[in-house]
């Protein structure tokens, strides 16, 4: 994921919305596209607030302490895209998945 992928994910996390980061920060929000499809960075003291204002370490919107997008979270590869996933979801259908994933983490540990 690049730096505005990072952003939206944050966003949509903390339930935030580009517009409100834009304000807070100075910078108009159709940048968020245009960096998303340029795959850019912006200025280091927009990147710095923007990342002040979504209360997490620069490092993580840059990812210079992560290897790629999907090892986020150590030997689970895909748990990271799993929690994008589940922010999208309804409560009632992220509640559904907890239970799948429930029954199959119960199923492998019969297997052992």
């Amino acid at each position: 994921m690049n730096f505005w992928e990072n952003v939206e994910f944050e966003l949509e996390k903390q339930g935030k919305y580009k517009k409100e980061l834009a304000a807070a920060v100075g910078i108009n929000a159709s940048n968020f596209d245009k960096g998303k499809a340029r795959n850019s960075i912006p200025s280091a003291d927009k990147a710095l607030k923007i990342a002040g204002f979504l209360g997490v370490p620069l490092e993580n919107l840059l990812e210079l302490n992560k290897t790629a997008p999907s090892q986020k979270t150590g030997d689970h590869t895909c748990v990271y895209e799993l929690e994008k996933t589940l922010n999208s979801l309804s409560e009632e259908d992220a509640s559904h998945l907890l239970y799948i994933a429930k029954r199959l983490a119960d199923v492998k540990s019969v297997k052992k």
